[in-house]
């Protein structure tokens, strides 16, 4: 099919909302200023900023590709609220209850039902990654973009679908002995 181009995602003017941009902007709201190099400018009351197309949506749509699937939160997880158009978004929380379609986070001491797409891991966040020569090791969030999730691990960065990343221990590594090397020393020796 042909390309959306980000100008026709968005119109100069248009309100928009900031998300999965990893920093003090998510779920701040501000107008679309521009176009430049496959970027969008918006204009968040401090000035515009330049952000990815991925990075901004009309508010209240929900987020996409940015959330990972359920499973891959466990209790206690520090998870990111974007995308609900409310005042929660941007805001930090824990993963208190995971049912079918929605999470149940703790944000300042109330408890909020969210679907998955409005739950995402800040930047930062430590995951395991499930696939190729890196299968199960431990890397660093590092960013979102084009439905992929950008994780540091292994000494580069790779883009991994969200069903490819996991919060908690994968049960091959929480069952090994002690006494065993981790993946990275056993890997490293001379072949």
């Amino acid at each position: 099919g042909k390309q959306t181009t980000v100008k026709q995602m968005f119109n100069v003017g248009d309100e928009v909302e900031v998300c999965n941009a990893g920093n003090e902007t998510n779920g701040t709201r501000g107008k679309v200023t521009g176009f430049a190099r496959g970027r969008v400018g918006v204009d968040i009351g401090s000035g515009a900023r330049s952000f990815m197309p991925d990075q901004v949506k009309k508010p209240g749509s929900p987020t996409k590709g940015s959330s990972l699937h359920p499973m891959s939160y466990k209790l206690g997880t520090m998870v990111e609220v974007c995308g609900t158009g409310t005042m929660v978004d941007g805001r930090r929380g824990i993963v208190v209850k995971c049912v079918a379609d929605a999470v149940d986070v703790k944000l300042d001491g109330d408890v909020y039902r969210l679907p998955f797409e409005n739950v995402t891991l800040p930047i930062g966040n430590s995951v395991y990654v499930k696939g190729g020569d890196v299968n199960n090791q431990k890397g660093v969030i590092t960013g979102y973009n084009r439905g992929r999730v950008g994780v540091a691990v292994a000494g580069k960065t790779m883009g991994f679908v969200p069903g490819n990343i996991r919060v908690s221990t994968p049960s091959s590594i929480a069952s090994r002995r002690m006494d065993t090397p981790p993946l990275s020393e056993a890997s490293s020796s001379p072949r």
